[in-house]
This record gives C-alpha cells, sequence and structure tokens, in this order.
C-alpha cells in the first residue's frame, strides 16, 4: 500500500472543513504520509535517547530552561486548542494545531534545542513528557501509530492509550515571556541559515554575526541565551549593541526586530553573486508574465478542472514568494 491507514485519516481530516467540499488527489495523502514518518522518526528518536529510570515527570517552570518551558507552554496552549476544536465539531482545526506543534515546533526545534543539554535529565524528561501527552491528543485521529509508540515508551503507562487520560490544559505553564524570547531566538537562528543556505557558504564555515538591537530586552536576551543562537547557527556572535555600523561585505537581515549583519565577504564573491541573483528574479519574472496571462485567460478558467486551475495559482503563488525572497536578498547587500 502506498499511504497507511493513519496517513489516510489524518489528511482527509486535515483537509475537510465544515460544509465544504473537498477536492481529492494523491498529493494531498503526501501529506498525512509525511507526517506519520515525522512522528515516527521522533519518537525513535526520544526512545534512543531514554534512560531505563526515566519516567514522566511533572516539569518545574522556575528550574528548567528556556527551551523547556517553551516547549511546554505551547503544548498546554495546544491542548486548549485541540479541546476547544473538539467541542466545536471542528475536527480538521484540531487536527491543523496539532500537525503545526507536533512538526514545526516539537520536531524542528524543541529536538535540536534538547541536544544542547548534553542529554540531561531535565531534557529527556520532557522530550518525553510531550511525546506523551502528543499522542495521547493525536490518538482519535491516528489510533494506530499513536498505540505502537505508545506501547514503547517505559514502564509506567499500562493499558491501552484509548483509556488513557486525555491532557488537560495547565495554564500555569502556559508561559508567554518564554514563547515570545524563543520566538525571537528561532526567527534569529533561520535568518543565519537563510543567508548561509542562500549564498552557497559550507555548512562548516562559522560566521560572525553582528546584531544592531533598539530594545534593550533583546540585548539582555541575546547576552543570555548566545548557546541556541551560536551552535544551531553555527556562528559567533561578534558584537551586540544600539546603532551599530554595517561592516563592510556583509549581508543584513531583519528577524524579529534585531538586524543582522553577516560578514560574508572572504566566503562570497559578492560581484557573482549579485549578477546571479539578477538572473534569477529575471527568470522568475518572466515565468510569472506566462503565468498570470494564463489565469486571466477566459477560456482556460472556464475548461480545464478546477483542480488544474488550483494547481496553476498555487504555482504563481510559489513564484511570488520566490521572487520576494530574491529581491530580500538582493536589497541584503546594501
Amino acid at each position: 500500500r502506498e499511504f497507511g491507514s493513519d496517513a489516510l485519516r489524518f489528511s482527509i481530516i486535515s483537509i475537510t472543513s465544515q460544509g465544504q467540499d473537498v477536492f481529492l488527489s494523491k498529493e494531498k495523502f503526501e501529506f498525512g504520509r509525511n507526517f506519520t514518518n515525522k512522528l515516527w522518526n521522533a519518537a525513535r528518536y526520544v526512545l534512543m535517547n531514554l534512560s531505563e529510570e526515566a519516567v514522566k515527570e511533572g516539569i518545574s517552570e522556575k528550574s528548567e530552561t528556556l527551551a523547556n518551558r517553551w516547549i511546554l507552554s505551547c503544548f498546554h496552549e495546544t491542548v486548549e486548542k485541540v479541546q476547544k476544536n473538539l467541542v466545536s465539531y471542528r475536527f480538521n482545526d484540531a487536527a491543523q494545531a496539532l500537525y503545526d506543534f507536533i512538526w514545526h515546533k516539537y520536531c524542528d526545534w524543541y529536538l535540536e534545542l534538547s541536544k544542547l543539554e548534553s542529554g540531561g535529565p531535565a531534557a529527556r524528561n520532557c522530550l518525553l513528557a510531550v511525546l506523551d501527552g502528543s499522542l495521547r491528543l493525536l490518538h482519535p485521529f491516528m489510533p494506530f501509530i499513536t498505540e505502537e509508540i505508545w506501547r514503547k515508551l517505559p514502564e509506567g503507562r499500562s493499558g491501552c492509550i484509548m483509556t488513557a487520560d486525555w491532557p488537560v490544559c495547565d495554564e500555569d505553564l502556559i508561559d508567554k515571556k518564554a514563547t515570545e524570547k524563543m520566538e525571537k531566538l528561532i526567527s534569529v537562528i533561520t535568518a543565519v541559515r537563510n543567508a548561509r543556505s542562500f549564498w552557497n557558504i559550507n555548512v562548516r564555515t562559522i560566521l560572525d554575526v553582528d546584531f544592531d538591537v533598539k530594545d534593550d530586552k533583546d540585548i539582555e536576551l541575546l547576552k543570555e541565551e548566545p548557546i541556541y543562537i551560536e551552535r544551531l547557527a553555527r556562528c559567533r556572535i561578534r558584537a551586540i549593541g544600539k546603532g551599530l555600523a554595517r561592516p563592510e561585505h556583509s549581508v543584513a537581515a531583519l528577524a524579529g526586530g534585531i538586524r543582522l549583519f553577516i560578514p560574508v565577504g572572504e566566503a562570497v564573491d559578492l560581484q557573482k553573486e549579485e549578477e546571479r541573483i539578477n538572473r534569477k528574479v529575471e527568470e522568475v519574472e518572466n515565468h510569472l508574465i506566462g503565468m498570470e496571462k494564463k489565469l486571466a485567460n477566459k477560456a482556460f478558467l472556464n475548461k480545464a478542472p478546477q483542480e488544474i486551475v488550483e494547481k496553476e495559482k498555487a504555482k504563481k503563488e510559489n513564484f511570488e514568494q520566490k521572487l520576494k525572497a530574491l529581491r530580500e536578498n538582493l536589497n541584503a547587500l546594501g
């Protein structure tokens, strides 16, 4: 079989809103399959890094790291969203809330952040606690994979996941300040990574980064939590301050209200890169002109199947995003 029952079930629930028709396609089922694989691989990582005595424990907000406070806050906010959407029969919104949390926050970021603690017990217990709660929330949507992973969790989880207690939102663990701080750090890390990728800089190269900051709170945050940025973005924080001058041969980026300057002169031929970007801008603009003419053609819109029209609109949106990103990087050269 190309798609498992859980992948099929989650895909259909996610794309089906109340009172709306659904256009099914093979690509839409890949959404659920990819999510199933992501969940399985994340669970394998967590279980491989658990000690024998690891158990689900309550995490003290006062004694834990920023990353732990952030993921627990996000988890309990997700519990609240899922509960509200289920009560109002908005099953697709509940599924989307779980997808966003598990894929984008837990898998994409917290698994990486937890590695910075060198496998400490606090990180392991938090990884397990959030995985445990996420499986319970997911069980109505994906009963088979959640049961399979549940049975592999450490002792203390007897019986079937179907009879396990439903997670309850703990408002005391919803930490808006931790969320704001971590989201700002994530945006900074992403900006440095994007610059490295766009300018084809070797992943082994440690980049220097200067931060031109307007808010004293941001200066305090960058000084308190440098490890997240330096380790995950593979860079060195060279300077933090207000009104910093832009270094020569550097690219600029804006992340969470913080302006970054990344000197790339030695690693990048800026003149050649500027020429490369301009060629790509021209190429994408030509694609967009052709697609806009096609979508403005009434004969095409009336005769083509709705699914084909939607694909063309999605392609146009994708090219618009590419063009925006190219221009932003071109402007980053100053």
